[in-house]
């Protein structure tokens, strides 16, 4: 019975295995939140739209105050504008299907609908700030800290990228 040749784990090599394994999580995290911001942001919507008061801290304010400026048109205008409700939440679904087609096109490694969709939603931070919805804007921060980890390791893979083809190839030096 053949005894198989014992290997040796390179050890630079497990580190470097580890920490892509690392980047490659961190980026799936931070890209992820798109998706969460998408779901529960719509959500929210439905629950308002049919008269509940609970909501997602996660969710976009933007939404929320399309649904406010929806209600409020529908009740000044009368009953007759009702439908303004459902304007509302078609243009909620509308806003947070973007919000997913940033998590889409970013989980394939595009940079722009990352980078668009961080400072969208550091717009929309700024909206819960001024409603005062002071645990949204706190779950706003934690979201962006996510998302810029995705854009960080996106950097990473670029800088790693270019070096690869400006360093030149070793050359292994022999004896005569």
């Amino acid at each position: 019975m053949a005894v198989p040749p014992s290997s040796t784990l390179d050890p630079i090599q497990v580190e470097k295995v580890k920490a892509q394994i690392r980047r490659d999580a961190r980026f799936k995290n931070g890209v992820t939140w798109f998706y969460w911001i998408a779901a529960l942001s719509i959500i929210n919507s439905i629950i308002y739209t049919a008269g509940g008061t609970i909501t997602f801290v996660v969710g976009l304010g933007a939404t929320q105050v399309i649904d406010g400026l929806a209600s409020g048109f529908a009740e000044r205008l009368g009953s007759n504008w009702a439908y303004l409700k459902d304007i509302g939440l078609l243009l909620d679904v509308i806003v947070a299907a973007i919000y997913a087609l940033f998590g889409f096109l970013g989980k394939k490694h595009h940079r722009a609908p990352i980078i668009i969709g961080f400072i969208l939603y550091i717009l929309d931070a700024g909206i819960t700030l001024i409603c005062k919805d002071y645990f949204g804007a706190l779950f706003h921060i934690l979201a962006l800290v996510g998302i810029f980890g995705a854009i960080k390791v996106l950097n990473e893979e670029r800088k790693s990228a270019i070096m690869a083809k400006i360093t030149p190839p070793s050359i292994p030096m022999t004896q005569s």
